[in-house]
Parts: C-alpha cells; sequence; structure tokens
C-alpha cells in the first residue's frame, strides 16, 4: 500500500511549510481567555477579533493577488520600504473596521432618528488612519520597484478606485450588520444578514490586503510587453475573486451551519473557530512561494584596468589557475550590454545520486532551452535540509569532455575558472593562490579551476566564470534574478528590450 506513506509526506510537508499559521493559531487559542472583557475585540459581532486575526495573518503571509512584475525584472530590495509596506498591509484590516463602525453608527442614528454628531469623530479618526496607511505604501513603494515604468493606466485613478470602492463597502456592510440585527429585534427575521455583513468584511479584507500592496506599473509592464506570439496580456481575475468569495462564502456557510444545528451564533468563547477559518484560508491564498526556476543572466565583463606584465611560455597544468590572458579581480569588473538569458531549474532538477533529469510529475510546458557551455545546472536541494534552496548554482560536468575536445582534426584544450566575490562562512582558510603573478593571494575557497577529474562547479551570485580556449578568455559575471513561479509565464511574455526603457 504506498498511498498511506505518500499520503504521510504529503501531509508532513504539508505542516511543515504551514507551521507559522500553526503556531499562530495556537497563540490566538492560548490569547482569548486572556483579552480584557471591555476590549474592542470582545464585540458581540467577533469582527474587531476575525480583523485581528487576519491582522496576524498578514504580518506572517500578506502579499499581492497579482501576477507581479515582468518576470525577467529583478526588483528592487529596500528594508525601510519593505517595513513601511509590512506595517501599510498589517493595518489595512484594521482601518476597515473603523469604516464598518462608522456604517454601524450612522445605520443606529437613522434607525432611531436621533440625527447629531455621533459619528463626526469615528468618521476623523477613519478618514485620518486611513490617510496614514496610504502615506506608509507611498514610503515604502521604492521596496519591489523595477526599472521598466511604460506609459498606461496611471495609477492614481485605480488606487482612487480602489479607495472609494472599499471604504464605500466597508459602510456599507456596518449599516447592513445594524439594519439586520434591528429589525430581527423587531420581529423580522434577519440574521442571515448580519451573519451576510460580517462574513463580507472578512472577505473585502482579504480583497484590500492584496490589492493595496500591488503596483499598478506591474500590469503596464506585462501589457506593453505582450506575448511572444503577438497577443494581449489579459488579467486574470481568479485570485481575487478566489481570495474575496471564497472567504466570503466560507465563513457565511460556518455561521449559516452553526444556526441550523440549533447553537445560536458564534460566541466570543468559540472565536477560535472561525480564528481557524481565517487562518487556514489565509494559508490557502497566501501559501509559501517555491519558485519553478530562476531568471540568472549571464554579464560579460572585462577587468577594469592594469598593465599586462611578460607572461611564462611554460604550459601549467589544468590543477593550477591559468595566468596571464585571464587577468581578472571579481570585486574590480566592469559589465559590458552583452548579457546571456539563462533559466536554470528550481522543482524537478535532478536526481543527485545519478545525476538526471526527473520525469516531471505534472503536465507542463517545457522550459525554454538553457544554453550555456557549462553544461547542465540546477538548483540542486540544501545539503542539509533536504529543501528546495535557489542560492547556490550547481553544475554538473561530463569530465574530460569540458576541458579538451577534438575539432577539425586538432586538438583544441579549453580551460575554465571560476571566482567566488568572497569567502563563504565557515571555510577553512587553507592556502591562497593567484590567478595572475601579479594579482593579490586568493584564498582557495573563492577560486576553482576545472580539470578533467572536476564534475562539479558551485556558482552564486557574483561569480566569475573565465572561459578561455588557445589563449582567448571570455569572463561572465552570474546575476541570480527574479524568481519564475510559473513556466508559461517565460515561454509566453516577450522580454523587455532596451528600446523599452529609452523614451524617442
Amino acid at each position: 500500500m504506498r498511498l498511506f506513506p505518500a499520503l504521510q509526506r504529503r501531509l508532513e510537508r504539508m505542516i511543515s511549510r504551514n507551521l507559522d499559521l500553526i503556531f499562530l493559531w495556537v497563540f490566538l487559542i492560548a490569547y482569548l481567555p486572556m483579552v480584557p472583557v471591555f476590549s474592542p475585540l470582545c464585540r458581540e459581532d467577533l469582527v474587531p477579533w476575525l480583523m485581528f486575526c487576519l491582522a496576524c495573518t498578514v504580518a506572517l503571509r500578506g502579499k499581492s493577488y497579482g501576477d507581479g512584475p515582468h518576470v525577467s525584472l529583478t526588483a528592487q530590495h529596500s528594508i525601510v520600504g519593505r517595513i513601511f509596506r509590512w506595517i501599510g498591509m498589517v493595518a489595512t484590516p484594521l482601518v476597515m473596521i473603523l469604516w464598518y463602525d462608522l456604517g454601524a453608527y450612522i445605520g443606529v442614528s437613522l434607525a432611531t432618528n436621533v440625527l447629531h454628531e455621533v459619528y463626526a469623530g469615528p468618521f476623523i479618526q477613519a478618514s485620518l488612519y486611513t490617510s496614514g496607511v496610504l502615506v506608509l505604501m507611498l514610503l515604502g513603494s521604492t521596496h519591489g520597484r523595477t526599472a521598466w515604468d511604460p506609459d498606461g493606466v496611471p495609477g492614481w485613478l485605480l488606487w482612487g478606485f480602489y479607495i472609494i470602492f472599499f471604504i464605500g463597502m466597508s459602510f456599507g456592510c456596518g449599516f447592513l450588520y445594524v439594519y439586520s440585527v434591528m429589525e430581527t429585534e423587531l420581529g423580522n427575521d434577519l440574521v442571515i444578514f448580519s451573519d451576510m455583513a460580517k462574513s463580507l468584511i472578512l472577505g473585502l479584507a482579504f480583497l484590500a490586503v492584496g490589492m493595496i500592496c500591488g503596483r499598478t506599473k506591474n500590469l503596464r509592464q506585462r501589457v506593453t510587453a505582450g506575448k511572444k506570439d503577438g497577443g494581449k496580456y489579459r488579467t486574470k481575475p481568479f485570485n481575487y475573486l478566489f481570495a474575496c468569495l471564497g472567504s466570503f462564502s466560507g465563513l457565511w456557510a460556518l455561521a449559516v451551519l452553526q444556526s441550523l444545528l440549533g447553537l445560536g451564533e458564534f460566541s466570543f468563547e468559540q472565536a477560535f473557530i472561525p480564528s481557524a477559518f481565517v487562518i487556514a484560508w489565509a494559508g490557502v491564498v497566501w501559501p509559501k512561494p517555491i519558485p519553478i526556476a530562476m531568471t540568472c543572466l549571464l554579464h560579460e565583463v572585462m577587468p577594469s584596468g592594469g598593465n599586462d606584465p611578460i607572461i611564462s611560455t611554460t604550459a601549467s597544468p589544468f590543477d593550477e589557475p591559468p595566468e596571464g590572458a585571464l587577468r581578472i579581480n571579481p570585486l574590480r569588473i566592469k559589465r559590458v550590454r552583452a548579457t546571456h538569458p539563462w533559466l536554470v531549474m528550481v522543482k524537478a532538477s535532478r536526481v543527485s545520486e545519478f545525476d538526471d533529469p526527473i520525469r516531471t510529475l505534472w503536465p507542463r510546458r517545457e522550459p525554454p532551452q538553457a544554453f550555456h557551455s557549462l553544461g547542465d545546472a540546477a538548483f540542486e536541494l540544501d545539503p542539509l535540509t533536504k529543501q528546495e534552496q535557489w542560492s547556490e548554482i550547481t553544475i554538473r560536468l561530463k569530465g574530460g569532455d569540458d576541458v579538451a575536445a577534438v575539432k577539425g582534426g586538432a586538438a583544441v584544450t579549453q580551460s575554465i575558472v571560476v571566482m567566488k566575490p568572497f569567502l563563504r562562512p565557515g571555510t577553512p582558510r587553507r592556502k591562497q593562490k593567484t590567478t595572475y603573478r601579479w594579482d593579490k593571494p586568493i584564498w582557495e575557497g573563492k577560486i576553482q579551476a576545472v580539470d578533467a577529474s572536476t564534475e562539479s562547479l558551485s556558482l552564486e551570485n557574483g561569480s566569475i566564470i573565465v572561459l578561455s580556449t588557445e589563449g582567448m578568455a571570455r569572463a561572465f559575471e552570474l546575476e541570480i534574478g527574479a524568481p519564475v513561479y510559473r513556466l508559461y509565464d517565460v515561454a509566453d511574455f516577450r522580454p523587455p528590450q532596451l528600446e523599452d526603457y529609452v523614451k524617442v
């Protein structure tokens, strides 16, 4: 029976990837009895508690639902900008409570015919907090920004529509809840509408978090680039509808089931049940992303300067770094405009024991061919954790075929050297090497020369690959760029060209 071991491994993997959400739910269960009675979290409608649970989940998993920037573009990383955007996302569900309460206040005022300034304070408070969130998102706009900014739909137009939409819907949910509760007290059974209002504000919060951290620039990039076959890019609304309507209908169905069983509405003592739904649904719409492949670039580089001294004519063995024409320092280079795209697989890369490609376990389009003179490359599993990693590329060589070949009836000797900019922490500092006679010594762990017995190479971000054939050398700097989560994006979308960045 192979079903049970496979199911067990699947459950173990699912639990290991969602341990943060499981610990969060346990923390909320432990925190539930300690909430003060007069705290807003203890409110009867449970909306503040559900939004608090969602805010905690957003702090761990929150991200955008869109396709993101173009797959060939690497996003900018800013620690300060990331913190600002993180605070803005976490505060978004909490701000929606203020507009929800404002709708409830106005609903009570209209129902009791007492129109006064009871809602002026909540309106000012909600407006100030909303402005604060928008300022945080503006300050954090540097994080995740890409270089290409084509013309198209202006961002302020969509953002203005989003703000008006979410404020109006949050206000309407509060008004609907108060109206249904008051009608129920008068004898009209409208409990179903009160449950719908509470569920709808949760669905709107899921949608707002995913849209507030999105970028209109990403949409413009994909629309302008188009597809390789000339087709137009069309936005896929499934992720947005799935996050919003799924959470709304799921919580509503949970409340209806509670009523059908004769247990009434959820009380605060039973709040761990809807909070479990919120956390579980957040794990569905915001899973931990694992890229299928990484878009890497090989930048052709050249030394930044220096004089060539007279080199020796004595041939050196392959176990020593070459001299002369390979004069280069990993920290002193300059790039040229020539780049070579390189798609390196992360998932379904190969079996390390046999060095053989794995047959894919799910149907997908074949990735673009990764042309490279070094051979088969992949992000292999981490040797310690046995989990996917995308920081070190392992290249499996074919022995002597990579350093010597017969072309045109003559033997052609090739030389390959890999230099890393920094020594890996924990690497023993053994004897030093020099690539060239005038170079400063280099630790042995920072340089690797390929000979006929070399079986594998390891490349990291910033590594320099020097290929030499009969005295002619070319150097390349490796840049590990944007992750690829869907291979059909790489196969379908046209990569940005130089003319896309230059205004005529």
